[in-house]
């Protein structure tokens, strides 16, 4: 999942090509206008994406919350 716009759609759909590529697996993104990530809590998200982009000021509310892994 991740925000509806180029900045945020388009270099994911680049690095999930190489890593189809690369791995054989493939990774579908859903976009989100921004207003939707406002009106819909992250930690419900996180139920239903493996992956997630964030805007910052929902940092807060995942840390507190632990509702997201970082991948590192």
């Amino acid at each position: 999942m991740t925000w509806d716009h180029p900045r945020g759609y388009d270099p994911l759909t680049a690095c999930s090509e190489t890593w189809r590529a690369r791995s054989g697996v493939c990774i579908t993104w859903e976009r989100r206008s921004l207003q939707d990530f406002e009106s819909f809590p992250v930690s419900e998200l996180a139920t239903r994406y493996d992956l997630i982009v964030i805007d910052h000021p929902h940092v807060g509310q995942v840390t507190r919350e632990g509702c997201l892994a970082p991948l590192g």
